[in-house]
């Protein structure tokens, strides 16, 4: 068993509805909280009811019950607001947070099929299954996608509109500023585009001098050099 499938099971919801603590208790998740990919515990700000009372916090997954300790969560003040700790096998009791056992509540074939795509060596892991898919359902999972994808861009427009005065070239040149430093140096790029402005470039774009020397952050109004983003090499791409 691997962490990264329990993740995949809790936050898809793929259990069955008869959930108890290992104290008996009943459990019913309301929100499965969401992914966190730092330090800290796995899923943040979940709601869950467990008895007669809703609790708000977080969720921490592990394979086996005892990794709490073996992980050094029970020293670390990160793992205090832990409302419950989701194990497929509790092989001890480490802790009084509330502990949930996955083991016989979702259906094993699904790890067996979890195992299928990580061990493939072909280039899309899933690229045999597709043909099973019908094609109404493959079709509206694509429309779906492309909806979505979409939605998270205009999002990302007007959320700049929004902050420079429905200036639209202002807004341009800052999401293609961005663009130009691809996922690697992207925050680079627009950090560069807020200390010099569209309006500015305008205004000296007869005068590369003077265009390059705004350019230049001016250390001595800066706290920090160190809260200069930095463009990493691009051979790291």
């Amino acid at each position: 068993m691997r962490e990264e499938f329990l993740y995949y099971i809790w936050e898809n919801r793929l259990t069955d509805k008869d959930l108890k603590t290992t104290e008996g208790e009943t459990v019913e998740v309301v929100t499965t909280g969401y992914r966190n990919t730092d330090s800290g515990p796995d899923f943040l700000e979940a709601k869950i009811q467990i008895g007669d009372k809703l609790w708000a916090g977080h969720v921490e997954i592990h394979v086996k019950s005892s990794d709490w300790n073996r992980h050094g969560h029970q020293t670390d003040k990160a793992y205090k607001n832990v409302i419950l700790h989701v194990v497929y096998e509790n092989d001890s009791r480490v802790n009084d947070i509330p502990t949930l056992e996955l083991k016989g509540h979702f259906d094993e074939t699904l790890f067996s099929q979890y195992q299928k795509f990580i061990s493939s060596k072909t280039w899309i892991p899933c690229e045999k299954s597709i043909t099973k898919v019908p094609v109404f359902t493959r079709l509206s999972w694509l429309d779906r996608m492309a909806v979505e994808r979409l939605e998270s861009k205009s999002e990302t427009v007007t959320k700049t509109l929004e902050a420079n005065q429905f200036d639209w070239e202002d807004a341009f040149y800052k999401l293609l500023m961005r663009y130009f430093g691809l996922k690697v140096n992207n925050e680079a790029f627009e950090y560069l585009a807020n200390i010099l402005p569209f309006k500015t470039l305008l205004k000296h774009s007869d005068n590369l001098v003077q265009v390059e020397a705004r350019a230049v952050p001016d250390f001595s109004k800066t706290t920090s050099p160190r809260t200069i983003p930095c463009c990493s090499n691009a051979n790291s791409m």
